[in-house]
Protein backbone atom coordinates (compact mmCIF):
# COMPACT_ATOMS: atom_id res chain seq x y z
CA UNK A 1 0.00 0.00 0.00
CA UNK A 2 1.02 3.36 -0.74
CA UNK A 3 1.00 6.10 1.70
CA UNK A 4 -0.11 9.40 0.88
CA UNK A 5 1.85 12.27 1.39
CA UNK A 6 1.09 14.22 4.59
CA UNK A 7 -0.85 17.25 3.46
CA UNK A 8 0.25 20.97 4.98
CA UNK A 9 -3.37 20.68 6.79
CA UNK A 10 -2.19 17.08 8.63
CA UNK A 11 1.16 18.82 9.31
CA UNK A 12 -0.47 22.16 10.79
CA UNK A 13 -2.82 19.50 13.18
CA UNK A 14 -0.05 17.14 13.88
CA UNK A 15 2.42 20.44 14.91
CA UNK A 16 -0.79 21.79 16.78
CA UNK A 17 -2.01 18.73 18.58
CA UNK A 18 2.27 18.30 20.12
CA UNK A 19 1.91 21.69 20.88
CA UNK A 20 -1.57 21.24 22.85
CA UNK A 21 0.08 18.18 24.59
CA UNK A 22 3.39 19.93 25.28
CA UNK A 23 1.32 22.76 26.73
CA UNK A 24 -0.73 20.34 28.99
CA UNK A 25 2.99 18.75 29.98
CA UNK A 26 4.56 22.12 30.82
CA UNK A 27 0.94 22.94 32.74
CA UNK A 28 1.45 19.49 34.76
CA UNK A 29 5.42 20.25 35.87
CA UNK A 30 4.40 23.97 36.73
CA UNK A 31 1.82 22.53 39.11
CA UNK A 32 4.25 20.08 40.25
CA UNK A 33 7.02 23.45 40.65
CA UNK A 34 4.25 25.07 42.17
CA UNK A 35 3.28 22.54 44.86
CA UNK A 36 7.10 21.69 45.57
CA UNK A 37 7.57 25.24 46.30
CA UNK A 38 4.85 26.11 48.47
CA UNK A 39 5.63 22.56 50.72
CA UNK A 40 9.36 24.14 50.56
CA UNK A 41 8.66 27.20 51.50
CA UNK A 42 6.19 25.53 54.50
CA UNK A 43 8.74 23.89 55.49
CA UNK A 44 10.95 26.24 55.64
CA UNK A 45 8.81 28.27 57.93
CA UNK A 46 8.44 25.36 60.24
CA UNK A 47 12.21 25.49 60.29
CA UNK A 48 12.28 28.57 61.70
CA UNK A 49 9.51 28.09 63.87
CA UNK A 50 11.00 25.28 65.51
CA UNK A 51 14.08 27.21 65.50
CA UNK A 52 12.86 30.26 67.24
CA UNK A 53 11.10 27.94 69.90
CA UNK A 54 14.05 26.13 70.60
CA UNK A 55 15.91 29.33 70.89
CA UNK A 56 12.80 30.37 73.24
CA UNK A 57 13.37 27.61 75.49
CA UNK A 58 17.26 28.23 75.35
CA UNK A 59 16.90 31.49 76.77
CA UNK A 60 14.41 30.17 79.40
CA UNK A 61 16.79 27.71 80.98
CA UNK A 62 19.14 29.94 81.04
CA UNK A 63 17.27 32.23 83.03
CA UNK A 64 15.86 29.49 84.95
CA UNK A 65 19.73 28.65 85.63
CA UNK A 66 20.58 32.47 86.75
CA UNK A 67 17.57 32.02 89.73
CA UNK A 68 18.60 28.34 91.00
CA UNK A 69 22.33 29.51 90.80
CA UNK A 70 21.06 32.45 92.87
CA UNK A 71 19.30 30.37 95.44
CA UNK A 72 21.86 28.28 95.97
CA UNK A 73 24.57 31.39 96.46
CA UNK A 74 21.53 32.52 98.74
CA UNK A 75 21.17 29.53 100.50
CA UNK A 76 24.92 28.67 100.91
CA UNK A 77 25.47 32.25 102.39
CA UNK A 78 22.10 31.76 105.02
CA UNK A 79 23.96 28.97 106.25
CA UNK A 80 27.25 30.01 106.75
CA UNK A 81 25.11 33.00 108.99
CA UNK A 82 23.64 29.80 111.04
CA UNK A 83 27.00 28.17 111.05
CA UNK A 84 28.49 31.62 112.84
CA UNK A 85 25.35 31.75 115.09
CA UNK A 86 25.67 28.40 115.83
CA UNK A 87 29.34 29.24 116.86
CA UNK A 88 28.45 31.66 119.45
CA UNK A 89 25.77 28.91 122.04
CA UNK A 90 26.61 27.90 125.11
CA UNK A 91 27.77 24.14 124.45
CA UNK A 92 26.38 21.19 126.51
CA UNK A 93 29.02 21.65 129.12
CA UNK A 94 28.50 25.46 129.72
CA UNK A 95 24.92 24.67 130.00
CA UNK A 96 25.00 21.86 132.66
CA UNK A 97 27.29 23.95 134.46
CA UNK A 98 24.84 26.68 134.58
CA UNK A 99 22.74 24.65 135.95
CA UNK A 100 24.42 23.14 138.89
CA UNK A 101 24.68 27.58 139.24
CA UNK A 102 20.81 27.71 139.11
CA UNK A 103 20.13 24.14 141.69
CA UNK A 104 22.59 26.16 144.41
CA UNK A 105 20.43 29.27 144.42
CA UNK A 106 17.01 27.35 144.13
CA UNK A 107 14.74 28.54 146.88
CA UNK A 108 13.21 25.23 146.61
CA UNK A 109 16.15 23.18 147.45
CA UNK A 110 18.02 25.72 149.43
CA UNK A 111 17.27 26.96 152.75
CA UNK A 112 16.86 30.69 152.76
CA UNK A 113 14.36 32.16 155.47
CA UNK A 114 11.91 34.85 154.50
CA UNK A 115 12.14 38.33 155.82
CA UNK A 116 9.66 37.95 158.52
CA UNK A 117 11.49 34.89 159.88
CA UNK A 118 14.51 37.15 159.68
CA UNK A 119 12.63 39.82 161.94
CA UNK A 120 11.42 37.33 164.27
CA UNK A 121 14.74 35.91 164.70
CA UNK A 122 16.27 39.18 165.39
CA UNK A 123 13.86 40.62 167.84
CA UNK A 124 14.48 37.06 169.92
CA UNK A 125 17.88 37.70 169.84
CA UNK A 126 17.55 40.88 171.22
CA UNK A 127 15.32 40.29 173.78
CA UNK A 128 17.28 37.51 174.94
CA UNK A 129 20.41 39.64 175.08
CA UNK A 130 21.20 41.08 178.54
CA UNK A 131 20.47 44.93 178.38
CA UNK A 132 23.67 47.34 178.67
CA UNK A 133 22.85 50.11 180.93
CA UNK A 134 24.69 53.55 180.15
Amino acid sequence: MATKPPTLRTIINELVDRTNTNTQRIRVLEQREESLSSRSDSLEQEALNINKAIQALTNNLGSELKKRDKSISEAQSIIKEMIKQLKRFASAGKVRELEAMLDLYSPLKSSFITREEAEQLISKKLSSAPKNNK
